[in-house]
């Protein structure tokens, strides 16, 4: 394998060799997460290619890689404007070799994320637009009215 530093010279000999490609769609976040959710996690989580890997260092970059997950679902709700809550990572509160104490505080974390997130559209306020000397209209309290309902009932969905 070449080393990455090496000027490579692409010709058609070696083009399927050197580059990588593939479709996206315009939501780009949403895809990553999906390749990450549905491609690298079962290879990563797959026993045989941890071989020679201590319980520790996989264990860590398992945890690793579900915050990841995590950030990036919560960035996609971000986007959409919509406050999502990732879920716990269900390979881990689904298995039998993972202990009680680790489930719980697996599941302890995801709900003071949850609060966090929560807390924070709570707050949101419809007068910051008057507090910020802007001179909003009552079409603007509406609008403010409307996202948060749309954005609690995701929450609640």
């Amino acid at each position: 394998m070449p080393n990455p530093d090496d000027n490579i010279i692409l010709d058609s000999s070696n083009i399927d060799d050197e580059v990588i490609f593939m479709e996206m769609s315009r939501n780009v976040m949403e895809s990553l997460y999906q390749v990450c959710n549905e491609v690298f996690m079962p290879i990563l989580g797959n026993p045989v290619n941890m071989i020679g890997w201590s319980e520790l260092v996989s264990k860590d970059l398992m945890d690793k890689f579900h915050v990841f997950l995590a950030y990036t679902y919560v960035t996609i709700g971000q986007i959409k404007g919509r406050t999502l809550l990732p879920l716990p990572a269900n390979d881990v509160t689904a298995s039998a070799t993972t202990s009680s104490k680790d489930k719980a505080v697996l599941l302890e974390t995801a709900i003071v994320h949850w609060t966090k997130q929560i807390k924070s559209v709570l707050k949101r306020d419809p007068e910051m637009a008057l507090k910020n000397g802007k001179h909003p209209d009552p079409l603007t309290e509406i609008e403010f009215w409307k996202d948060q309902s749309t954005d609690l009932n995701a929450i609640y969905k």
